[in-house]
């Protein structure tokens, strides 16, 4: 963030924040779907 501030500005950074949000946003359900894959793991006794 340092280097893209320093090189195209503050806004940049806050386009940047909101561009990653949204993404975020719309793979959410896709993350949240990926727990049955993996299921529960304990330790052997």
């Amino acid at each position: 963030m340092i280097a893209l501030g320093s090189q195209y500005g503050v806004t940049a950074i806050y386009g940047s924040v909101i561009a990653a949000g949204l993404f975020m946003m719309v793979l959410a359900p896709v993350f949240a779907k990926l727990p049955r894959f993996f299921p529960p793991w304990s330790p052997a006794p």
